[in-house]
């Protein structure tokens, strides 16, 4: 694991325990994870790719351990 996909994951789990970052019924709103984590790392250029790869495999992860797609 290389640490651009490290940061990515860390700056994920805590977008997605924000209470802001949650539907009316529980569900993750990925957009506003997507922009809080996107703030913060900045990605550009050739890491954007690499973000975008990261961040849905990261999401997959987050669903798969949540049981379901509401956390």
């Amino acid at each position: 694991m290389n640490d651009l996909y490290r940061v990515v994951d860390s700056y994920m789990r805590e977008a997605v325990a924000l209470p802001e970052n949650l539907l009316a019924d529980n569900s993750i709103n990925w957009d506003f994870v997507d922009a809080d984590v996107h703030i913060r790392l900045n990605p550009v250029n050739e890491t954007v790719n690499k973000y975008y790869e990261y961040f849905n495999l990261i999401a997959d992860d987050i669903l798969s351990e949540s049981g379901s797609y509401i956390i």
